[in-house]
């Protein structure tokens, strides 16, 4: 049983770690333990250089002045920053609730109000300071850019897969083009996965110390760098780029184990040479990482500590698993009609033996889409464009996985559906033939047949703008028998009744009027949609599921992702659009 709580006097509160100002000068903070009603902290300081401010009340010799040598001393309600470059030092407020004289301990844990601050002077663990005793870093923050695509990394500084990521992220993604990085506002958490040591109050990260400590590093570059445009992710990725040499100097080859005597002079030098490529500013770095760094780790690892791995990425909050989805699924996510060039490309997705990728994207498949069928729609919807084809198998598992995570989860139809502007061509593979005036499909006349079913239906779905679709998906469940049936016979064969009796079928169940749809089907409305669905399409050599405004999603995990993302993109700042129940959990 846990022994009972007893009263202690409390100890005298460390003072906090002496904070660099740039150049040679120095400002530190002084504090007492005094229970005085006001302040009973102090600022002083000494040969304080141009550029660097103490509050309003500077004494003349100390400001302004490069090589003052004034020493002052200023009570904290009159002095409440010290400010060096983009970096400042707040004290925290002066409170009514004074450290206690005693604190009550359970188990050795104090019970009082504490923070935590890094104890440079003790390579064991950090020291438990109170938190009216010891000044706060406070970055200077714009207001979140809300026109911006917020990319999320979850890492750990020494995971070697984290590595590996970020060299994808940044080929993909943060190297094709100034135009694309300015629309992102990306952030970083750093993983603690073993937990918190709350009596030492430090991190206990799965590489030890010096895991932990580089992670402060990460997080301090990205504190340093909140008004500037993706400056931390380059300073990110040279840290990530020189993980290797950290591992091996800092840990033996046994898992866990540090090197005896290792000082963090190297892991400093790396930081330098990292903040410079990046042109930032190391000294502003380091002040954070001594002032806040514990507690950047700490707030980082409260924010993530349910997860069991790092995460690469989310875009807008909706995770995107696939590398090669990144990039598609943060230009489906921009807003506005400044497309970066990196997006503008990657909408043009012809086949490549037929065009180039470089040319223009106002002939592009994709770029029809948009404008031909989505424009028409809520600009508030997402423009969802499938390129099928009626008897292709894959079309029939890429069907199954649309419906399963986008269309009806869990056989419930989606929130999803209302938000999306939807729809689907039907390829005709082999061409089309003047003399019939008739589509040739891959499997025959009844491939065809079967594609102006899916078009007519888009036609004349009714009041309910997705029925077509469940009216196609269950055409796609029946299309082993229809291809069967129809591929097996002769090529004299016309029966149409099996056909009539799936259609049938499946336009009951999805809500639709079957009449109007085999009326369009038989007569000129169907061969019309057919030919315009094939003059859109024919320069591509197989279906393609699905493009989100226009962009490619290659795998199905991504869909649901993607579109939820761009849609919370184009809804900010609305106080009607309401987001789909699926979206919270993409």
């Amino acid at each position: 049983a846990p022994p009972a709580a007893v009263s202690v006097s409390a100890p005298a509160a460390p003072a906090p770690a002496p904070v660099s100002a740039p150049a040679t000068a120095t400002a530190t903070t002084t504090t007492t333990t005094t229970s005085s009603s006001t302040s009973p902290y102090t600022f002083s300081g000494s040969g304080i250089p141009a550029g660097v401010t103490v509050g309003s009340t500077s004494p003349p010799a100390a400001s302004g002045a490069s090589g003052a040598s004034s020493s002052f001393s200023v009570p904290v309600p009159a002095v409440t920053t010290i400010s060096a470059g983009a970096t400042t030092i707040e004290a925290a407020p002066p409170t009514s609730d004074a450290a206690p004289d005693t604190v009550k301990q359970v188990d050795g844990c104090a019970l009082s109000n504490i923070d935590l601050q890094h104890n440079l002077d003790d390579k064991e663990g950090f020291a438990a300071v109170p938190m009216a005793q010891r000044p706060t870093y406070t970055a200077v923050v714009p207001e979140a850019n809300t026109d911006k695509v917020t990319v999320t990394v979850i890492a750990e500084a020494m995971c070697t897969d984290c590595k590996e990521h970020s060299y994808h992220l940044d080929q993909h993604v943060m190297s094709q083009g100034a135009d694309l990085r300015d629309q992102i506002e990306f952030k970083l958490e750093m993983m603690v996965i073993d937990g918190w040591s709350y009596r030492k109050g430090a991190g206990i990260c799965e590489k030890g110390m010096w895991d932990c400590m580089l992670a402060q590093w990460h997080l301090s570059g990205q504190a340093a760098t909140a008004s500037s445009t993706l400056s931390s992710w380059d300073y990110t990725r040279c840290l990530f780029k020189a993980q290797d040499e950290l591992i091996a100097h800092y840990y033996t080859s046994f898992p866990g184990h540090a090197m005896p005597d290792a000082t963090s002079d190297l892991m400093e030098e790396v930081v330098a040479g990292c903040a410079s490529s990046a042109g930032m500013s190391f000294d502003e770095i380091k002040i954070i990482q001594e002032s806040k760094g514990v507690e950047l780790l700490w707030d980082s690892f409260g924010r993530i500590k349910e997860y069991d791995d790092p995460v690469w990425i989310y875009v807008n909050d909706n995770y995107v698993e696939h590398e090669a989805d990144w990039l598609a699924t943060i230009c489906a996510s921009i807003s506005g009609t400044d497309v970066p060039k990196a997006c503008a490309a990657a909408m043009d997705l012809r086949d490549a033996s037929a065009t180039s990728m470089a040319s223009s994207s106002a002939d592009s498949v994709a770029y029809e889409a948009v404008t031909k069928y989505m424009a028409g729609g809520d600009p508030e919807k997402v423009s969802v464009y499938i390129v099928g084809e009626a008897f292709c198998p894959n079309c029939k598992e890429h069907s199954y996985y649309f419906d399963k995570q986008v269309m009806t989860p869990n056989g419930v139809r989606s929130g999803v559906r209302d938000i999306m502007n939807v729809y689907m061509e039907q390829m005709v593979l082999d061409g089309w033939s003047s003399d019939r005036d008739a589509g040739m499909c891959e499997k025959g006349k009844y491939d065809c047949v079967l594609g102006k079913y899916n078009l007519c239906a888009q036609k004349h779905s009714g009041d309910d703008a997705t029925a077509w679709w469940d009216f196609s998906r269950c055409n796609y469940k029946h299309q082993a028998q229809l291809v069967a049936y129809y591929t097996t016979s002769s090529e004299s064969y016309t029966g149409h009744s099996f056909m009539e009796s799936v259609t049938k079928t499946c336009a009951s169940s999805a809500g639709l009027a079957w009449q109007a749809v085999e009326e369009c089907v038989a007569g000129e409305e169907g061969t019309t949609l057919l030919k315009h669905s094939y003059t859109r399409v024919s320069d591509m050599s197989m279906p393609v599921w699905i493009y989100v405004e226009g962009q490619k999603i290659a795998y199905h995990d991504d869909w649901l992702s993607a579109i939820c993302s761009a849609y919370k993109t184009k809804t900010r700042g609305s106080t009607t659009a309401q987001m789909p129940e699926e979206c919270t959990y993409a």
